[in-house]
């Protein structure tokens, strides 16, 4: 080798220095590594993969270790080249790139293995070479242990995440109709229970297809609970309705109360804007219409849906009311400013045009100015407005009936 292409190789295996260091930072990063931790907690195959991946990345740092030091000593070798004698340390060097210059760290030697002259350990040399391939080899093996044990944990974790859902709903079904620990739902959770706890300690040990694990359970429960629902599906049906009616209704206030405040901030009190009236007592009563069902009082249930739903058709109405009312006045605001602006644009059009604006027209001007800023009151803006567009109306047809003759 010349010193150009020592200087190539060492630069190449700095760089090879950076990039294993940040490769396995980055698989120390994997959600499978950082879960794994020490190993403890975790049992079956998952254990095994893991066992087979410390003792790699205990090999792995030991001869990453290796590795750099060489690399150090090489740029420490070629930094220090002598004058004299130079071809001798570059085949030195060279020697370090290509030969056997991993010196290993020294085996025992038991003494039934010894001679009287032997050396109690042992010391192995290899190249670089087979260096970087155990190490390559060691990197694949923690990578495929976390890489998989990651997966698992998360594709598995959402796939129990998500049958959990359907047996939480299968659960508070059973519920809501009186039933409590039934032998079908009781199964069923168990079986989610104990898959789970397997998941946390052995992801790769439990079967991917949860949903179709679950299967046979999931079936027996739901039609032990379908069996639950229909005699009282109607009313069941009634009041999950009237949650969404709520919500709705809920919804509507919300909006009622928001342009309750715009007109508050908006319009002259003396319009008396409408709040809408509280849902508190129909939020109430869906409560006990709940624990109706849920105690499979029906006919309480049935009797208390029907004055939940008078209530409820009257509070919808005043609160529909109350939006159509307070959306008006903030329409009318709305249409008074932009009728005033717009009058203002058209005399102020005319003005540019040569068109002499009376005094009257400013002081509507001026007083329409005063009336759309805040609190508008509403009867006063607009019979101001009215008047301006009156005046500019009849001021501008005149000029215009001025410059038609004028053009004859």
């Amino acid at each position: 080798m010349n010193t150009e292409e020592i200087e190539t190789k060492l630069a190449a295996w700095q760089a090879d220095v950076s990039k294993l260091h940040s490769n396995i930072a980055e698989l120390q990063n994997l959600i499978g590594y950082q879960l794994a931790h020490d190993g403890r907690e975790l049992t079956g195959v998952t254990r095994e993969k893991h066992l087979l991946a410390q003792a790699a990345e205990e090999r792995l740092w030991t001869r990453v270790d290796l590795f750099s030091k060489l690399v150090a000593k090489i740029k420490t070798s070629y930094e220090e080249l002598p004058t004299f004698g130079r071809g001798k340390a570059i085949e030195e060097i060279t020697q370090l790139f290509d030969g056997d210059s991993i010196e290993l760290p020294p085996e025992k030697v038991e003494l039934e293995s010894r001679d009287l002259f032997s050396d109690s350990k042992k010391v192995h040399k290899m190249s670089v070479a087979t260096l970087r391939r155990l190490m390559s080899e060691d990197f694949q093996i923690i990578k495929d242990a976390y890489v998989k044990a990651g997966e698992a944990w998360e594709k598995v974790g959402a796939a129990i995440s998500e049958q959990k859902k359907e047996v939480d709903r299968i659960c508070a079904e059973e519920r809501k109709f009186g039933k409590h620990d039934s032998a079908d739902v009781v199964a069923l959770s168990a079986r989610l229970e104990s898959t789970t706890r397997r998941w946390r300690n052995d992801p790769l040990g439990v079967t991917e297809d949860i949903k179709n694990d679950l299967a046979p359970y999931m079936q027996r429960a739901n039609s032990f609970v379908a069996s639950l629902a229909q005699a009282r599906a109607r009313i069941a049906t009634d009041i999950q309705q009237a949650a969404a009616k709520l919500e709705s209704l809920k919804a509507l206030k919300v909006k009622a109360l928001e342009l309750h405040q715009g007109c508050v901030v908006e319009v002259d009190p003396k319009y008396q804007a409408k709040a809408p009236p509280s849902t508190r007592g129909l939020s109430d009563w869906l409560v006990k219409l709940n624990g109706y069902l849920a105690a499979e009082s029906w006919d309480d249930a049935q009797y208390y849906f029907k004055e939940w739903q008078t209530l409820y058709d009257r509070l919808h109405e005043d609160t529909d009311a109350a939006v159509k009312f307070n959306q008006s006045l903030l329409d009318k605001r709305a249409d008074l400013r932009h009728r005033f602006f717009e009058a203002l644009a058209k005399y102020k059009g005319y003005e540019q045009r040569g068109m002499e604006i009376p005094k009257s027209v400013h002081t509507f001007t001026e007083k329409g100015q005063e009336l759309v800023k805040g609190k508008v009151d509403l009867d006063e803006a607009e019979r101001i407005i009215v008047s301006l567009e009156v005046k500019v109306a009849a001021i501008c047809l005149e000029f215009d009936r001025k410059q038609g003759a004028a053009a004859k």
